[in-house]
């Protein structure tokens, strides 16, 4: 018994304070109160050891160990920078032919303390944990490699790389390990949970069943690790994401992360409370190199499976800063089939029944993790149908967005709309407008030839999905020739001349309400004649009745006023206003008429349309004539 001290030869210091000691052949043991292994430095390396008690006992069989206390490390290692690293506890070692096996003492966990684990450009801050092995079996010998299964429970580990700190949480933690030419470190558990700041910008992750992997050895640490069902949140990310699982392989080198990714079933849906696109499925691929993130795939519609585009991504992890793209493929929209309100919900009630192809494509720009995007979507020979205007088709045009996330487009943006059919045909129109988030367009202007003049929209703000609206439009020169074609009433009437007048209407659900519309001819008047068969049944029902219709057989107006107020879809009320003679009737005597007739105009646009002759128009008719009989006799 008594006091050791063994130093020199570069080596540590050991002091021992010796119970006793026997040596014989083929056999010793040593019974030592403490056990000192004072602090040693080699290089940049530390080892400090203190144990208490201390027992060995050497046989031809077997190497046995048991005792307790402190072994404090720090320094570099392979592939691994320790900080002051400890751990405590009581052990009870044993070597015989298969290796090593170490078992825990009463406590059955050992402590660990580390100031911080640096490997490559990945930093694992200050962590405390309870290491509690199975069965107390610290170290266990398979295959003459030692190796175990430590339970961890729920951990916490803060971390940090280049251009982000965070901390991963774990649940249930189990972590197996093999020590051969490398160390090998398996990690399970329940649930992950991993909240990270990136540059300033938050990122959230949450997933079940992650798995990690890690080997060191010579070089950097290399890793592989998978997650299960997953969920992404934080104003890094403009969506909201969510994933049957991700795969990860990849190391920790000087220069920062390498690895590649794969993911699974990934899930995107808009952030808003009011979505403006809809939910998007996506396989992807992604690369970490040399600080550079890189990803891509293709993305689908959730819920029909449609491929639309191709996502590309390349982004520093350092200053989150790069370029995004989205290719998309031609869609083609046909009855049944894929519609716009499958890629916004907003489009429902804008592009009803469309029939046509969309190309769209958008480019995104990341500064410090700020994401702003421009895009563009290039429409073809669209076609759809509305319940207030009917069908419309031939739409065409390239949309320019200021931003693509925000669904804001440059002012001034043009399509060409080939027919349009609210009650009367109109071709060739040409429409300018900007939209503003998605709720507004500013409908800038928008015109038709019709007629041989013109029909033109003012500019108006128009509310997306609004109750109501207001719009005013313009009739400049419409040729009454061609305005009477264009209602099919050729077999009733024969008119020349031009008019022009302004048309307000209030758009309104279903309805479709004209304020005080007027039409007025033009300053050289015009002819007007009735040539139809439809009242030769009201002659003879009176000398003015005759008169009025031997005039309208050849009308020379110089003032026709012709005006409109009320529900297209329901009653709305004509009024005429006519001065003018005919050269056949009482020597050209001069006419005056001013006339209202009450109507429902969607009927007789239709009926007109339909059968120029029939019923209907003859009743509305013989309404103007007896207006005109009435207001003649007055």
């Amino acid at each position: 018994s008594g006091e050791v001290v063994m130093s020199g030869g570069g080596g540590p210091t050991l002091r021992a304070s010796l119970h006793s000691g026997t040596f014989e052949a083929g056999r010793y043991s040593i019974d030592a109160t403490s056990l000192r292994l004072e602090p040693w430095r080699e290089n940049d390396r530390m080892l400090d050891v203190q144990l208490r008690p201390f027992l060995m006992e050497s046989t031809n069989d077997a190497l046995r160990v048991r005792t307790g206390g402190d072994i404090t490390m720090s320094g570099a290692f392979p592939g691994t920078n320790l900080r002051p690293t400890k751990l405590s506890g009581d052990v009870a070692a044993t070597r015989g032919r298969e290796g090593w096996r170490v078992q825990t003492g009463e406590s059955g966990c050992l402590d660990f303390e580390t100031l911080g684990i640096i490997s490559g450009s990945l930093a694992l801050d200050e962590v405390s944990l309870d290491i509690c092995p199975e069965d107390g079996r610290f170290v266990r010998a398979e295959n003459g490699q030692p190796t175990g299964t430590l339970s961890l429970g729920d951990i916490k580990l803060p971390f940090s790389t280049t251009g982000a700190t965070g901390a991963l949480n774990l649940t249930d933690s189990v972590v197996e390990w093999q020590l051969s030419e490398t160390l090998r470190i398996e990690i399970v558990s329940t649930s992950l949970s991993m909240p990270l700041k990136i540059n300033g910008r938050d990122m959230t992750v949450q997933g079940d069943r992650p798995y990690l992997e890690l080997v060191t050895g010579d070089g950097p640490v290399r890793f592989s690790s998978s997650l299960g069902e997953s969920q992404f949140g934080g104003d890094l990310i403009p969506a909201n994401v969510s994933a049957a699982g991700f795969n990860f392989f990849g190391r920790a080198t000087e220069t920062g992360l390498e690895a590649n990714i794969r993911s699974n079933d990934v899930r995107i849906e808009d952030y808003r409370d009011d979505p403006i696109y809809m939910p998007l499925r996506a396989d992807l691929t992604a690369q970490i190199i040399d600080g550079v993130f890189r990803l891509s795939g293709p993305l689908r519609l959730q819920r029909s499976g449609w491929t639309i585009a191709d996502a590309q991504l390349e982004m520093g992890l350092a200053d989150l800063t790069g370029t995004a793209s989205l290719v998309g493929q031609k869609l083609k929209f046909t009855p049944g089939g894929l519609q716009p309100h499958d890629l916004s919900d907003l489009l429902r009630s804008i592009l009803p029944n469309a029939r046509g192809e969309m190309v769209s494509n958008a480019q995104f720009t990341i500064t410090e993790g700020q994401v702003a995007g421009t895009g563009n979507v290039a429409i073809e020979d669209l076609a759809f149908d509305t319940f207030r205007l009917g069908a419309i088709d031939g739409v065409s045009g390239n949309v320019q967005f200021s931003d693509i996330i925000g669904l804001t487009t440059y002012p001034d943006q043009i399509i060409s709309i080939g027919t349009v059919d609210p009650g009367v045909p109109l071709e060739n129109g040409r429409l300018a407008f900007q939209v503003l988030g998605g709720e507004v367009m500013l409908l800038q202007g928008a015109r038709w030839p019709f007629a041989d003049g013109e029909l033109t929209v003012e500019p108006t703000r128009w509310e997306l999905g609004g109750e109501t609206e207001l719009v005013t439009i313009n009739a400049d020169n419409i040729g009454l020739a061609k305005l009477i074609a264009a209602l099919s009433l050729e077999k009733e009437f024969r008119a020349e001349g031009t008019v022009s007048g302004v048309f307000p209407l209030e758009i309104s659900g279903a309805n479709a309400i004209i304020k005080d519309a007027v039409l007025r001819a033009d300053e050289n008047g015009g002819k007007l004649a009735y040539v139809g068969k439809s009242l030769d049944a009201l002659k003879g029902q009176g000398e003015v009745t005759d008169y009025a219709l031997e005039a309208l057989k050849d009308f020379r107006y110089r003032v026709l006023e012709v005006g409109a107020d009320g529900n297209i879809n329901g009653e709305i009320t004509l009024s005429v206003g006519l001065e003018g003679q005919s050269p056949e009737v009482l020597g050209g005597t001069p006419f005056r008429f001013n006339v209202a007739v009450s109507s429902r105009l969607a009927q007789l646009i239709r009926s007109t349309k339909s059968a120029a002759s029939g019923d209907y128009v003859t009743s509305v008719i013989s309404d103007l004539v007896a207006e005109i009989r009435d207001e003649t006799e007055e």
